[in-house]
């Protein structure tokens, strides 16, 4: 029996990362494996093999290494790893006024030009699928990042929110956060929360909760958290291009193996 090196590579996923780079994320991830015959000169039938899991399965893949070198494969599922969730984490979640001093928009740049160039120097499968879905990945990063930086930003100067592509279609939420009488801020909070009680399981207890903020010492600012977070922040995601997880990617991933192999807890 032919003795086997065991290459033990782990794949960051970039949407669960919770350093600063992406080398340091490996250690949230599981790991994959790449088992190659140990002989320089490999044959092009030897086979080596791949694997990765998801939430329920583990799966190993065995593919012809001449076809696609260790790192593409490694570096595909990277990418497949990442498209599906949120990119950023260092994301603004506001919801009560003490919230506000975690935001960190230095920390969110820098996770978003780490992030990029990571993914812009990404050598992946060259295959038009593969090569779309990396234009996409990116194409969110730089949406995610236009729309958590003005956010930040609308909290301290709402004036951010009125030049800028999603000013017309969010236009009642500019208005109103950029109003110099606050009587017509404090009637969109009013209405917009009426709105919201209308589609909540218990608008009773969700308008007993507004009106302990309406009555608060820190009125103003419940108002301004509200209609940016709630507000124009969900108006504005609305907005912002997501990449669709149909199920495609995992097919296609599948594709680059002779035969995979699948062990799947019960659901």
């Amino acid at each position: 029996m032919l003795s086997k090196i065991y290459l033990v590579v782990t794949v960051s996923l970039l949407q669960f990362c919770t350093s600063p780079t992406v080398k340091d994320t490996a250690a949230n991830t599981a790991d994959t494996i790449i088992n190659i015959n140990k002989q320089s000169n490999t044959p092009a039938n030897t086979l080596a093999s791949f694997t990765w899991n998801d939430e329920l399965c583990e799966y190993k893949g065995n593919y012809n290494p001449q076809t696609y070198p260790p790192d593409l494969i490694k570096n595909t599922y990277e990418l497949y790893s990442v498209y599906a969730g949120l990119l950023l984490e260092n994301r603004p979640s506001v919801y009560k006024p003490s919230d506000l001093a975690k935001l960190n928009l230095k920390a969110l740049t820098a996770e978003y030009t780490e992030k990029k160039s990571f993914l812009e120097k990404l050598k992946i499968v060259d295959a038009p699928f593969w090569n779309t879905l990396k234009k996409q990945t990116l194409q969110q990063l730089d949406e995610e990042y236009e729309f958590d930086k003005l956010k930040i930003q609308a909290f301290d100067n709402p004036e951010v929110l009125l030049n800028n592509r999603y000013s017309k279609s969010c236009e009642r939420f500019v208005t109103a956060l950029n109003a110099t009488d606050t009587s017509i801020l404090f009637a969109t909070w009013k209405s917009f929360a009426e709105e919201l009680k209308a589609k909540n399981g218990s608008p009773e207890a969700f308008m007993a909760r507004f009106y302990d903020k309406y009555n608060s010492p820190e009125k103003l600012i419940y108002a301004k958290i509200d209609l940016i977070t709630f507000g124009w922040g969900n108006c504005a995601n609305s907005s912002t291009f997501h990449i669709v997880n149909d199920g495609s990617a995992a097919n296609e991933f599948e594709k680059l193996f002779t035969n995979v192999k699948r062990e799947c807890e019960e659901p």
